[in-house]
Order: C-alpha cells, then structure tokens, then sequence
C-alpha cells in the first residue's frame, strides 16, 4: 500500500511541478522566470541538504510551501510597480504600456506559481514519508 501511495503522490508532485514551470511562462516576466527556477534548484538543493540531516519532515512539509505562496504572492504584488517602471525605463511609454500588461498578468499568474510550487511541495514531502515507510 505504502509503494502505491508513495507512487502517487510522486506523480502529484511532478504534476504540480509541472504546473508552476509553466504558469511561470505564462507571466511573460523573464526576469521572474529565471528567478523561479533558480529559487527551485536552490530550494531542491537546501531540501535535499535538510533531509540528510534528518531535519523535521513535518516542519519541511509547512516552511515550503508556505515560502512559495507567500513568494507568489509577493513576486505578484511588487511586478505590479516594478514591471511597468522596468519598461518605460527601457522603451519609454511603449515599454511602460508593456510593463504594465506583463504586471497585470502576474497579479493573476504568479500567485497561482506559488500555490502549484506550494501544492508540488506538499505532495513531495509525503511521496518521501510514504517511502520512508516502505
């Protein structure tokens, strides 16, 4: 039962992951799209360093994904000012124009990166409890 469980919240996992890659190409912000991948190697790496160290799974199964709701959520609101400023910047009122569409977009996308982000990480967490078990 527990090789069954583990394999589907695996696959949850990688759906979410899958999920959040691409909301997060959907934002149309570059600069937030190679932030977010560095962000999930990092936090990959940092996860992987934890579970070695036998670090609570239970606090892993809260910090992460609560991290990548409120990065969302974060990343969301502060595109909102900087995207349009970014593009006027760059191209004047064309690119301010542009920059405010790219920051309207990622009030709505980038908060649904950090629940896929968020979602992936939970079902992580308990694909590797449900394998410890085995």
């Amino acid at each position: 039962v527990s090789n069954s469980t583990s394999g589907v919240f695996g696959f949850f996992s990688r759906m979410g992951s899958t999920v959040g890659s691409t909301a997060a190409i959907l934002t149309l912000d570059k600069e937030f799209q190679n932030l977010h991948s560095q962000q999930q190697a990092s936090q990959q790496r940092n996860y992987d360093r934890l579970k070695q160290r036998g670090f609570g799974r239970v606090t892993l199964l809260v910090t992460r994904p609560v991290h990548d709701v409120v990065s969302g959520v974060v990343s969301a609101s502060t595109g909102l000012i900087t995207e349009p400023y970014r593009g006027a910047k760059k191209e004047g009122v064309t690119g301010f124009a542009k920059g405010t569409a790219v920051g309207v977009i990622g009030v709505f996308v980038k908060p649904v990166v950090g629940l896929s982000d968020a979602f992936a990480h939970v079902m992580e967490s308990v694909h590797d409890l449900a394998k410890d078990i085995n």
